[in-house]
């Protein structure tokens, strides 16, 4: 019975010598019965830090017979033949007298049990370790296991859950609801991840995941019923707020106002919204049905393409290009393409989300701009005037010609006087640019620089130079009778030219000729002596009679020259130098006795309120009187304008400027008289003056005069006014002199209050 035992038996005599041992034994610790038996128990089962302890209690029950384990259940370790040690659970006993044994020694391999209770352990701690809930019951739904992830997820301790039913959980407290999922348990059926609501014990609600799976007994039953239940409210509201931005998403791609499209790494349509139909004019199907490269215009694609390489390498993670895009109605829309990538959670890429803009409409704007700039750069270099090239053109040129060897450069300044309005003047510019056009050599350069400036790069030194000006004025002169050019010019030689130094030295000649052909030379037949007294008689005269401008003009039979000039010039658009047809003026028909002397309101006077110096100059009162040179010949008059009509102009006024045009006649006895018509006599200063750097005029100015504070003509002084005296009251103007009396006269102006 001992030899066909499960468990294995040792029996050992008093010396610890196997006397016993069956095959349970031999399987059990490797050791055949024949090399058992007769060998020490130490050296075949006792590990060795246990031997010493074995042979100590063994001697000791041999010298006292005294024992410690017989008869005891122990858990001990032993040795098997291959060195490795299990547990076994030990029963001594003590054998029979007469039978050889003195004891016997029962061995059970608890190795198993051992992993178990092990396991069991393992599990009980990862249950009551775990954060999950975990508990079990009878199939009814009594509760009889609820661990800590229990009590924290319902508030349940476990003695309050433990024997009750599981419907206090449900929101209900109806397990009804359940037989669905319990009628599944009960077949053995596994329940996982089922998502429900369950109420807590402060009685809120929360989400759980419940996985549900039976426990059977050794014929298949269910016995039990646990429950792994996990709260998943963060995990529920999770998805739930992935759902509506996933939703929003969905509407926000759908009804985008610009095209958006989900494209696969190859380049492929996997999703398009209606902006994005629209703008290429295909259905959705159609577009899902190939891929960009089919709408894209040629001359784009490889731009794109080579973008996108870069964006699949991870060189970039994204791009931005404006390109053109193909219609099946043979159109081409332009669109503002951004593309990125969309890499998932290890980095790999996963699709392209793409933007597109139609800019169409923006692009053809800009073209527009670009067209509209050309003509501005264009502009930027010519006269909109003259047609001639502008400052800007002049100064490069010179720049460019100035650096180059060559014969030699001349820089030549003309200015422009002569003319009168602002239309007048335009054309008359316009005449001057079309003959200094036609007398300039092919590789001469002719500009309009500012106002009536006009420059000239001319290929030569002075000899070409002042041939150049000479052919200007010539051609000038015959196209526009009583226009005169003022010119400087300055010269180079070859190589050594410099833009500054020729601009500077060309100006300086300039104004020397301006200053040459000032005042005092302008008034021919009268010394400077003369035209200074006769411009302090001017200043008095419009003092006196409060009028804008005074005047002195010289006649002959064909035209009437504007010789001196006090006062706003200006306002009216007029000059020294103006040459008018005799026949348009007020003087000629004031000496012709077509209208007075004086003329309170011009526009009331038939004979002079249409004329053309009426209307170009806004005259609205006018006073003159005649100067008769010593030799009784007539040279001109001397006048008052102003703008405004004078109704109290009267008889007075025609007095004291008769006295005041006598005395410019005494002035001008010391002065030979000389008349010529030559062109000199239309000189006029124009206001716009050639002194770089220029700005360039958007319109031609109004024909202005040099203003008295530039004029070079010093101002009569009040003690040198001829002698005499005069008085003038509100009502009347009367005058005295006593020149014989030699005091200074003596103007005073008095007004009733």
């Amino acid at each position: 019975m001992l030899a066909q035992s499960r468990e294995a038996f040792v029996a050992l005599d008093e010396e610890g010598d196997v006397v016993g041992w069956n095959r349970a034994a031999q399987e059990t610790f490797g050791w055949s019965r024949e090399e058992a038996i007769g060998r020490p128990v130490a050296e075949l089962l006792i590990p060795e830090r246990f031997r010493e302890a074995h042979r100590a209690g063994l001697a000791r029950h041999v010298a006292t017979g005294e024992t410690r384990v017989i008869g005891k259940r122990l858990e001990l370790w032993a040795l098997r033949r291959d060195g490795r040690e299990i547990p076994v659970e030990l029963v001594i006993s003590k054998g029979l007298p007469g039978q050889g044994a003195a004891f016997h020694a029962f061995l059970h391999d608890i190795s198993e049990r051992r992993r178990t209770e092990q396991e069991l352990r393992l599990v009980a701690s990862i249950v009551g370790d775990s954060e999950d809930a975990i508990l079990s019951g009878t199939p009814e739904g009594i509760v009889e296991t609820w661990n800590a992830g229990a009590e924290r997820l319902y508030g349940y301790r476990a003695d309050e859950m433990i024997g009750r039913s599981i419907a206090v959980l449900l929101p209900d407290g109806d397990l009804s609801a359940m037989v669905d999922v319990n009628e599944l348990v009960q077949a053995g059926e596994r329940v996982r991840d089922l998502k429900i609501r369950e109420r807590r014990k402060d009685g809120s609600l929360v989400d759980v995941s419940v996985s549900i799976f039976p426990i059977t007994d050794d014929d298949g039953r269910v016995v039990r019923i646990a429950s792994i239940v996990r709260d998943v409210s963060e995990r529920t509201r999770g998805e739930r707020e992935l759902r509506e931005a996933h939703a929003r998403f969905e509407s926000a791609f759908e009804h985008a106002p610009i095209g958006m499209a989900i494209m696969s790494l190859e380049g492929a349509w996997l999703s398009v919204n209606r902006a994005l139909c629209d703008l290429l004019g295909r259905t959705r199907e159609e577009l899902l049905a190939t891929d960009f490269r089919s709408v894209t215009h040629p001359a784009d694609l490889a731009a794109d393409l080579e973008l996108l390489q870069r964006t699949l390498r991870g060189e970039i993670d994204r791009y931005e290009l404006e390109k053109r895009y193909l219609r099946p109605d043979g159109r081409i829309v332009w669109g503002f393409l951004a593309r990125s990538l969309v890499r998932d959670d290890d980095g790999q890429p996963v699709h392209i989300v793409t933007q597109v803009q139609d800019i169409t409409a923006r692009r053809s704007t800009e073209d527009h701009l670009r067209d509209h700039a050309a003509r501005l750069e264009a502009l930027t270099i010519e006269d909109p005037l003259t047609g001639l090239p502008n400052h800007r053109a002049f100064a490069a040129e010179l720049s460019r010609r100035a650096g180059e060897p060559g014969c030699g450069l001349s820089v030549v300044l003309l200015e422009v006087e002569g003319g009168v309005g602002e239309a007048a003047g335009d054309r008359l510019l316009r005449e001057v640019a079309s003959g200094l056009a036609g007398v300039a050599r092919e590789d001469d350069l002719v500009a309009r620089l500012e106002g009536r400036c006009f420059g000239l790069l001319v290929d030569g030194g002075a000899e070409a130079a002042r041939a150049v000006v000479d052919r200007a004025r010539e051609e000038v002169e015959e196209r526009l009778p009583g226009v005169v050019l003022h010119a400087g010019a300055a010269s180079s030689a070859a190589g050594s030219a410099r833009r500054a130094s020729l601009m500077a030295r060309a100006t300086a000649a300039l104004e020397a000729t301006r200053e040459a052909d000032s005042r005092p030379a302008a008034v021919e037949g009268l010394s400077s002596r003369t035209v200074e007294a006769i411009g302090r008689i001017l200043a008095l005269a419009r003092e006196q009679l409060e009028m804008d401008v005074a005047y002195l003009a010289e006649l002959d039979d064909e035209q009437q020259v504007l010789r001196l000039l006090e006062g706003d010039t200006a306002s009216f658009g007029v000059g020294e130098g103006l040459a008018m047809d005799r026949g348009q003026t007020y003087c000629s028909r004031m000496l012709a006795g077509q209208v007075p002397n004086a003329i309170p309101d011009v526009a009331a006077n038939p004979e002079v309120s249409d004329l053309p110096i009426t209307v170009a100059a806004g005259v609205g009162a006018y006073v003159g009187l005649p100067i008769v040179l010593p030799d009784g010949e007539l040279y001109g008059t001397l006048c008052c304008v102003d703008h405004g009509a004078k109704p109290d102009l009267g008889d007075s006024d025609v007095g004291l400027m008769r006295f005041l045009a006598g005395w410019s006649e005494s002035c001008s006895r010391a002065t030979a008289r000389r008349r010529t018509t030559s062109a000199r006599r239309s000189r006029y200063q124009a206001s716009a003056r050639c002194s770089p750097p220029w700005t360039p005029a958007t319109t031609t100015p109004a024909i202005t005069p040099r203003t008295w504070s530039s004029s070079p003509l010093p101002w009569l002084a009040a003690s040198s006014l001829p002698r005499g005296s005069c008085a003038r009251s509100s009502t009347s103007r009367s005058f005295t002199t006593s020149a014989r009396s030699g005091s200074p006269m003596r103007c005073s102006r008095s007004r009733a209050a």
